[in-house]
């Protein structure tokens, strides 16, 4: 008990070094949402451009930017992207603190420093949380957030009997509300809010002190979730009549786009059989399961066995521990059957990812008893070797490269985007008075089905008195749509036509690449 006392005082110090140190080694975020709406979206609430622009991030211009406010600030401010890279890591280091703390509960008090650090080590190495330390990819928050319930529900509503005794209600209402604030800053949370209101009706106990204590916790819940996205789902009711927009627009069914839910289900498992066998596809290098790069990681292969023997095996050392494993199994076993049922996108599994190797671990110890440091040590060294994390794109430290230099445009112009690629980062880069419109990208398009927001969006640009500005990628001047229509052929439909005058904007992330190019009106 005294190792494991020792091994809390330095565990948030190693952590933060830890992800701060992978921060800077990676180098500044250029991932393909940040160049889309991580840096546009809270920059257009923030200073009013939701009323002046139209979808210039394509579907994800109407993504809640509350967890991306702080990053818009520190670039704002002018800080160097070493020092914002190291401050969005914090995420990363609490739930590493957090995953350290629920180690520590589970595991026995003789447990030593080697298998403790490999938990944490391979905890922040998988395939799903790596490639986004230090990013504006929000994971991370979430991790965190539902790291610390887990950690609450484990050592205050299971592991500590003079707690678990009180039956305090902060226990349950405090877990809720850090899995409701989490869900609120990115929704695809709600999988582990299920899931964690599932793991605390399964912990022992009268099944009706068990359901009063999961209403309590889903209590607690609704108010995270109001505190992290009322402010954004208001803005969106008061716009769309859908606080998710566009979002499960098939029951809102807000006329200003189609009656579809957007749900993005391209890598969702279709059967039984898709399910069962994804964590085992996920140990050979692969493209296109999960995700839209490279990737190869065993923790899921190998850690959601393991919390299953660690849960129901009859050997000493887990029957030891089954009643707190058999709830962190519960929360395991539904996250993962939601996450592959309805998406299967590999970051979206990070916090279950974070579970893997405190369950590997335990296995490893539970199996080796002569030879554990030894054991846990080569288990260590094989998944780390094995694991291939997706480059998401980075650029060495220095100045912050979202920001560009744009060129002069005469007053009363209006910029137009008809584009798939992300350059919506440009925008906030912009006078303040120049609206930016979105024709074409991956919600906008025009045709017979065209929406309200289609509509509203060519009647903006074809009535607009000044000069028309198309924001485009050289690389992507014959660049076609999903069925394969050429993008200039979607413009010529409304009416638009590109000359030949382009001014270049100078930008970190694109270079030169990028041009404002004069649109003709037929």
């Amino acid at each position: 008990m005294k190792l494991n006392l020792t091994f809390k005082y330095w565990l948030f110090p190693f952590a933060l070094c830890l992800a701060m140190g992978i921060s800077l080694l990676l180098g500044q975020d250029t991932n393909w949402d940040l160049r889309n709406y991580h840096y546009y979206n809270p920059h257009a609430w923030l200073t009013g451009r939701l009323s002046l622009d139209i979808a210039p991030a394509q579907l994800q211009s109407y993504f809640s930017p509350i967890s991306d406010i702080p990053y818009y600030l520190m670039v704002k401010a002018g800080y160097p992207s070493w020092l914002v890279g190291s401050i969005l890591a914090i995420p990363a280091a609490i739930a590493l603190f957090f995953i350290g703390m629920v180690s520590v509960a589970v595991l026995p008090p003789s447990t030593g420093r080697v298998p403790l650090m490999s938990i944490l080590i391979l905890s922040i190495t998988g395939a799903s949380g790596f490639s986004v330390i230090g990013s504006t990819q929000s994971e991370w928050h979430v991790t965190a957030l539902f790291s610390a319930a887990l950690w609450i529900l484990v050592q205050y509503g299971i592991v500590d009997d003079a707690f678990k005794n009180k039956k305090l209600i902060s226990i349950w209402f405090t877990s809720g509300l850090l899995g409701g604030l989490a869900v609120g800053l990115k929704l695809t949370g709600g999988v582990y809010a299920i899931a964690l209101a599932c793991m605390c009706f399964s912990i022992t106990g009268h099944w009706i002190a068990r359901l009063k204590n999961t209403l309590i916790l889903a209590c607690g819940g609704i108010v995270g979730f109001s505190v992290t996205f009322l402010p954004w789902g208001l803005e969106m009711w008061s716009r769309f009549n859908n606080p998710f927009f566009p979002i499960f627009n098939h029951i809102f069914q807000s006329p200003m786009t189609e009656f579809i839910s957007y749900a993005d289900t391209r890598y969702a498992t279709k059967s039984i059989w898709e399910l069962v066998s994804l964590p085992f596809r996920l140990m050979i290098e692969n493209v296109s399961v999960v995700s839209e790069m490279h990737l190869r990681d065993w923790r899921l292969a190998l850690g959601l066995p393991s919390v299953a023997w660690m849960a129901f095996a009859t050997s000493r050392f887990s029957t030891e521990r089954s009643a707190v494993w058999r709830p962190l199994f519960v929360f395991c076993f539904v996250s993962y059957v939601i996450w592959a049922s309805f998406s299967s996108i590999y970051r979206y599994a990070e916090t279950l990812e974070l579970m893997m190797p405190l369950a590997i671990v335990a296995v490893t110890l539970s199996i080796f008893q002569k030879w554990q440091k030894t054991a846990v040590l080569v288990v260590t060294v094989i998944l780390m070797l094995t694991t291939r994390c997706p480059d998401l794109g980075r650029l060495p430290h220095g100045d912050n490269a979202v920001v560009s230099s744009i060129p002069d445009l005469p007053p009363g112009s209006m910029v137009i985007i008809a584009t798939l690629e992300p350059v919506a980062y440009v925008v906030p880069s912009l006078p303040p008075e120049i609206p930016v419109i979105a024709l074409v990208n991956n919600f906008m398009r025009p045709g017979a089905w065209r929406t309200q927001l289609q509509i509203q969006a060519t009647q903006r640009a074809m009535n607009h008195d000044g000069p028309l500005w198309l924001l485009s990628k050289n690389a992507s001047a014959d660049e076609k749509f999903y069925e394969g229509t050429p993008v200039k052929d979607m413009l010529k439909e409304i009416g638009l036509w590109k000359g030949s005058a382009c001014k270049s904007i100078q930008s970190g992330l694109d270079g030169d690449q990028l041009t404002l190019c004069k649109l003709n009106k037929y």
